[in-house]
């Protein structure tokens, strides 16, 4: 054993007779306090007989000093029961401090089964079940203490925080350790909130940024998502305040509109992940419609534009979907799914033949998820006056050149507008 070890042994040593000293102590304060209050009662009561000749005055006397001895005796008894319960809890603290000592610790046991060795990580080793019981006794009292002593031993062998996250979420994966790699996860992200990390210093501390084709290709950015929703927690309105964050940091590299709603769209379709993923797609398109952006700009910023036909295949055609009803969602009942279809129907007429959009609604019509939306887009017939709603030429499309022939039409320039006449 490590002189380290023996110095803090003979530390716990000396405290332990102290703490038995106290309490001996304590029983024998007690008593004395006891016997005191009988000697001080019983003095009084000679000098109330000497100056007392009345025999019924010096009875009374005595019933009034007995119930004043009783009263004494039990007020300390009861504070001596209470000091004693204290020390017994003090002390039964120290004996569980005291075992922890000799035993194995968290770093001790991992050692000893030789899990920092092998190959894929701990997770891998059929003796990471048995480490994570033997910490969990050690801490019996408080399993989160376990998990903090865990994660701790973890991060001191695995000191790159991107390598642990990966290790972690690897484990994450694996069924018979999932719910223990999700404990530790939580773990890792609370420390960094506590450590009052920002969302950049996370980020790259997980090496997002140096990642090979981008952030959105590593296994781990999920942490670092969790990691910015919580820290943003406190606020009333987290999943706006996380995701403009999130697009905050990623904007510095890239134009992540289609990557991230991909990315988000991918992880709704898992259970365990889908009602952040829900929440931040929500958030996603209410930060388009905080920044004045309309149908045709979204529309070409999700690449829907390049789909082809099989736009109602493409997943990303559902957060356009729930972009376009949130701009309307504040007209009246009556009127917010009308608008909204018309402003879906007028925009894909930008970038479809009449031809080629009969039969993207055609293929819609034939999807589950999507029938309800194509058909409704189906019925609409092409807007005029009399709907109140802005014709689109057909050589206005986009894609399509203007016609003078010289330049196409820029989509973020593009705004379905209510008809009026002046």
């Amino acid at each position: 054993m490590s002189t380290k070890s023996s110095e803090g042994q003979v530390f716990y040593v000396k405290m332990l007779v102290f703490f038995c000293a106290l309490l001996a102590y304590s029983g024998s304060s007690v008593v004395a306090a006891q016997s005191s209050s009988v000697i001080h009662n019983a003095h009084g009561l000679d000098k109330l007989t000497a100056a007392s000749s009345s025999v019924s005055s010096i009875k009374r006397h005595l019933r009034s000093s007995a119930d004043t001895e009783s009263g004494g005796c039990f007020i300390l008894r009861r504070l001596g029961i209470s000091l004693n319960e204290n020390v017994s809890k003090v002390v039964s603290d120290f004996q569980e401090s005291w075992g922890r000592l000799w035993q194995k610790s968290s770093d001790g046991t991992f050692k000893d089964l030789k899990l920092h060795k092998t190959k894929g990580g701990p997770f891998e080793n059929s003796k990471f079940l048995d480490w994570v019981t033997y910490v969990e006794s050690l801490y019996h009292k408080s399993l989160a203490d376990a998990y903090k002593a865990m994660f701790s031993t973890l991060a001191r062998r695995y000191k790159d925080a991107a390598d642990l996250t990966r290790i972690l979420v690897e484990g994450k994966n694996i069924e018979s350790t999932r719910s223990i790699a999700t404990k530790l996860l939580g773990v890792q992200v609370q420390r960094w909130i506590k450590k009052g990390k920002s969302s950049e210093q996370v980020f790259r501390l997980l090496n997002l940024d140096k990642k090979e084709g981008g952030p959105f290709e590593s296994q781990i950015l999920m942490q670092w998502f969790d990691f910015v929703y919580l820290d943003y927690k406190a606020y009333p309105s987290t999943p706006r305040k996380a995701i403009n964050v999130m697009m905050s940091t990623l904007e510095r590299r890239d134009k992540p509109d289609a990557i991230l709603a991909r990315f988000l769209m991918a992880k709704k379709e898992i259970e365990r992940t889908e009602d952040i993923a829900s929440e931040m797609l929500n958030a996603q398109a209410r930060r388009w419609i905080d920044d004045e952006r309309f149908e045709a700009h979204v529309f070409t910023s999700l690449e829907l534009d390049k789909t082809g036909d099989k736009l109602f295949e493409n997943p990303l055609f559902t957060q356009w979907v729930n972009f376009v009803n949130l701009r309307f969602s504040h007209l009246d009942e009556a009127n917010k799914a009308k608008e909204a279809n018309v402003a879906m129907f007028t925009t894909l007429k930008l970038f479809y033949t009449d031809e080629v959009l009969t039969k993207i609604l055609d293929g819609g019509m034939k999807i589950p998820a999507t029938r309800d939306i194509a058909s409704k887009l189906k019925a609409i017939i092409q807007p005029s006056k009399e709907d109140n709603w802005v014709k689109m030429p057909a050589s206005h499309r986009f894609g399509a050149l203007s016609p003078d022939r010289h330049q196409t039409i820029d989509p973020k320039n593009v705004v379905v507008v209510p008809y009026s006449e002046k």
